[in-house]
């Protein structure tokens, strides 16, 4: 293996062709982060913290639907306001399935993760030809 300072130019019997003529072939670069420990990080921001956010929000959210109820509809602010905790209510519930259905032990067998499966089948938009 040679450097280009001590590479003199008139000694060169053959033509270069590529860098790895004058350095030698490349070494493979290791990863920074082996895949066990994305699997592991992988797991637990998408189960363990969307499970606990998931759940905090349901909580949450009925805890304002039933504020509000016992409010009386009859003014338009608690109408509006309970719209919306509805919605989180349902959209909290769909991240805790989601969240739950993620199963690590199938990945790379070409089994969908079971909120992949739950995505496809309840969307209203999803493609059955897929």
């Amino acid at each position: 293996m040679t450097s280009l300072d001590s590479l003199d130019v008139h000694q060169i019997t053959q033509p270069v062709t590529s860098i790895s003529d004058i350095f030698g072939p490349a070494t493979p670069i290791s990863p920074i982060i082996r895949d066990e420990f994305k699997d592991i990080l992988f797991v637990v921001l998408v189960q363990v913290i969307q499970f606990i956010i998931a759940t905090f929000g349901i909580f949450s959210n009925v805890i304002n639907v039933n504020v509000y109820a016992k409010m009386g509809y009859s003014e338009t602010s608690s109408i509006t306001l309970t719209a919306p905790a509805v919605v989180d209510i349902i959209a909290e519930a769909w991240l805790l399935i989601v969240s739950v259905g993620y199963r690590s032990t199938y990945n790379g067998t070409g089994i969908p993760p079971l909120s992949v499966t739950l995505t496809h089948v309840a969307s209203i938009f999803s493609n059955a030809a897929g």
